[in-house]
């Protein structure tokens, strides 16, 4: 296992708590950390056991010392910061504003999964890039917003219009 494979995780995960904790008030942690854990990191378990294990279109790789459950130990966590800052940085007002930084949001996804399958920590059948990718990271995070908002961990955009 090259360096770049044992450390590529666990730094990204490292500057995204270090750029949460520059970011956004701690008081408001409390409620985004919570909903994020399922919403990304459990969301993260389910989705790589759905294309991995039963579709078998993406897979891990080169593992090392993170492997767990066929997964490396820090995608969930990083998955859980990741929407941390989805949560928090989502738009209050203007609706286009939301459908263009939920399709931002699924464009940087199928990006960093690019960067990921570069380091050779993942791989993916050729047909999965990159359409079907991005309707799924898309269909990803409108849930996980949905989910966020309707489950009450926040109110609802909508009424911040009126």
């Amino acid at each position: 296992m090259e360096l770049v494979q044992a450390v590529f995780y666990p730094a990204f995960v490292v500057a995204m708590a270090v750029a949460i904790l520059l970011f956004i008030p701690r008081g408001q942690l409390r409620g985004l950390i919570p909903a994020a854990a399922v919403l990304g990191g459990l969301g993260d378990v389910i989705t790589v056991w759905l294309f991995q294990d039963v579709l078998g279109i993406i897979w891990f790789m080169n593992h090392g010392i993170w492997e767990c459950a066929n997964q490396h130990f820090f995608s969930p966590i990083g998955w859980t910061l990741v929407m941390v800052f989805y949560f928090y940085f989502f738009p209050r007002h203007l609706r286009i504003l939301r459908y263009l930084y939920t399709a931002a949001w699924a464009a940087l996804a199928v990006g960093y999964g690019l960067l990921v399958r570069n380091v050779e920590l993942y791989d993916f059948k050729p047909w999965f890039f990159p359409i079907p990718m991005y309707l799924t990271f898309l269909a990803w995070f409108t849930f996980a917003i949905w989910a966020y908002h309707a489950l009450g961990a926040a109110h609802s955009p909508d009424e911040a219009e009126r």
